[in-house]
């Protein structure tokens, strides 16, 4: 049993015996007793179950935020993560070399944000989850299909930051997600311009199938990607 759930199965008994100190107290008062020992013993212990209670819970509050705030980190990582695979992933494809050049840089800031975040999420106590891409069977795209995938996948992320931003008030983090933000909007309208500026649109575009490494003996979130 780790310390944070130990915390919290001590409030609970806290709480618990605040209960049954205020459920003696009330069988004294209802049997008339007169013994000075059992009362000033719990008139005692009250303030102090009192006291320790809130201690615990303003504790337990900020670790349930704590993994909350990691939670949505990691999935905010794998968004990331896997952007970082299909920009780099779709450019091997083109023929275009300055267009593969241009989503090779935004890969490159993704493996940025990646990096960022899982600092931040180690800062926090928690652990980095590197989960491997979505899968893709697709092999055949015009242009203008791979492009929309990659802004759909901007979109996400954008949408997934406001969210996290909205919720989060602590000051470090969202300077951390507001710069991720501010990068994620630039990719957007960059994406915007290109596909507006596409000279053939219907070009086809042809892909490798990744696909899991075969060895049952891993995970699914440790499995290596081939081709």
């Amino acid at each position: 049993m780790d310390l944070q759930i130990r915390l919290r199965y001590l409030q609970d008994k806290l709480e618990e015996a605040l209960t049954e100190l205020q459920g003696s107290l009330d069988a004294y008062e209802a049997e008339n007793r007169n013994d000075h020992d059992i009362l000033s013993t719990l008139s005692l212990l009250q303030p102090q179950l009192d006291d320790g209670i809130r201690k615990l819970k303003e504790i337990n509050d900020i670790d349930e935020q704590r993994f909350h705030i990691i939670k949505f980190l990691n999935t905010l990582l794998k968004v990331e993560y896997n952007k970082i695979f299909e920009y780099n992933y779709y450019a091997d494809a083109l023929e275009n070399a300055a267009l593969a050049d241009k989503l090779r840089v935004f890969g490159a800031i993704e493996r940025e944000h990646a990096r960022i975040l899982g600092e931040y999420i180690e800062k926090l106590g928690g652990e980095p989850r590197f989960n491997p891409p979505e899968l893709h069977t697709r092999r055949t795209f015009t242009l203008e299909e791979m492009l929309q995938e990659h802004l759909r996948g901007e979109e996400r992320a954008i949408v997934l930051l406001d969210e996290g931003l909205s919720i989060y008030n602590d000051g470090e983090l969202q300077w951390v997600l507001g710069n991720i933000r501010k990068d994620e909007l630039e990719h957007k309208r960059m994406l915007l311009q290109i596909i507006s500026e596409l000279e053939n649109p219907a070009q086809t575009v042809r892909v490798a199938v990744a696909k899991w490494a075969a060895d049952e003996h891993i995970s699914d979130e440790d499995r290596p990607w081939v081709e």
